[in-house]
């Protein structure tokens, strides 16, 4: 008889596990039909807004965009390898040693109001 109360509470396990899957499915399809908000940052990375902002490509010098942007807000160079960051209105470039490893456009950027940043594609190097 251990056998049969075995086979018992497997088969209790299973069908509860399955009623408490549905419930938990009903009340994801309820809170998808509430209207749940999600928000999206402004300043998301898509393509579109990175192609309206001249940002520096990966591998550019310091120099080369010192050059091109103009003199930057810088913070501290910390760890090792050594990262700095370098600060625009519409932009943050970040370096490893005094090569550029990635540029972000900020959050509150505005297509609509152009700064010091070029706009410009056909001036944007390859």
């Amino acid at each position: 008889m251990p056998v049969m109360k075995h086979l018992l509470s497997i088969t209790s396990l299973a069908l509860s596990m399955t009623l408490l899957g549905l419930v938990s499915f009903n009340q994801n399809a309820f809170a998808a039909e509430t209207g749940d908000t999600i928000a999206v940052p402004v300043g998301s990375q898509s393509a579109e807004l990175r192609s309206t902002v001249l940002l520096p490509e990966r591998g550019q010098s310091m120099e080369s965009v010192k050059d091109r942007l103009g003199p930057p807000e810088i913070s501290e160079t910390v760890g090792k390898p050594a990262i700095t960051k370098w600060k625009y209105q519409d932009m943050t470039v970040y370096f490893e040693d005094k090569t550029v490893l990635r540029a972000v456009v900020h959050p509150n950027f505005q297509k609509a109001e152009p700064t010091a940043v070029a706009t410009d594609s056909a001036v944007r190097q390859p």
